[in-house]
């Protein structure tokens, strides 16, 4: 799924916090009379057009505009016009700054099966400060929304896996996350993770030719760090 915006930090020490808007698959290839033509479909209450029309006119720069469609959108059950609609609110952006709205929001979008909300929610409930901190309910939300090609949250469980060092069994499952994040969503942090994992042959057997394919990957994927390391 591509989005319109990716708010997080990405370094060697990624944070992945963070909020995610849905856009579509063909949102670059709409011109004036794709947009007149989901207008009108969305005036006789097609729901999915209202919210493809609030993503191009966000695009656009059209906050207002846009938050108008998501909120018909998401008023008629929209789980993507939701979506987008949470953002806004917990960003405070166009509208009052309200991250218990967001909440709401999200949590009627991912149970509508707009699996970016799941992702977002997974956020919140790592971070502690909208809801109550809560290890399993994230980890819920993150896999659902890992297991429908969200590769953040395939990426943030990765980390979460590594990072606990309970078990070899643990950690191969943080392994196998930061595996999908990489060669299936092309995440180059993920990338160099996993390069660095074995690398070091702390969690893993060492393996410089393991390395090197990541290492590799990371730099594919956009990753000045990996880049770097391929050029050692």
């Amino acid at each position: 799924m591509n989005t319109n915006e990716v708010l997080f930090s990405e370094t060697k020490n990624v944070s992945m916090k963070k909020i995610i808007f849905t856009a579509l698959f063909f949102a670059n290839l709409l011109f004036c009379n794709d947009l007149k033509t989901l207008a009108e479909e969305c005036k006789n209450n097609n729901y999915a057009s209202c919210a493809d029309v609030g993503v191009v006119l966000y695009q656009a720069g059209e906050l207002e505009t846009a938050i108008g469609f998501w909120e018909k959108a998401c008023d008629g059950g929209n789980a993507s016009g939701c979506q987008n609609l949470g953002v806004l609110y917990h960003l405070g952006q166009g509208v009052e700054q309200n991250s218990q709205t967001a909440l709401k929001l999200w949590e009627s979008a991912c149970n509508g099966g707009e699996n970016l909300a799941c992702y977002n929610l997974g956020n919140l409930y790592k971070e502690g400060k909208v809801v109550e901190k809560s290890d399993i309910k994230s980890r819920n939300y993150y896999d659902k929304a890992c297991n429908k090609n969200i590769w953040l949250a395939c990426h943030t469980l990765g980390d979460i896996y590594i990072e606990e060092k309970q078990s070899v069994q643990i950690s191969a499952m943080g392994i196998d996350f930061y595996k999908r994040a990489c060669e299936k969503g092309k995440i180059g942090v993920s990338c160099y993770k996993l390069a660095e994992i074995y690398d070091e042959g702390k969690i893993a057997k060492r393996s410089n030719q393991k390395a090197e394919k990541y290492y590799k990957l990371a730099c594919q994927n956009g990753l000045k760090e990996g880049c770097e390391k391929v050029k050692e």
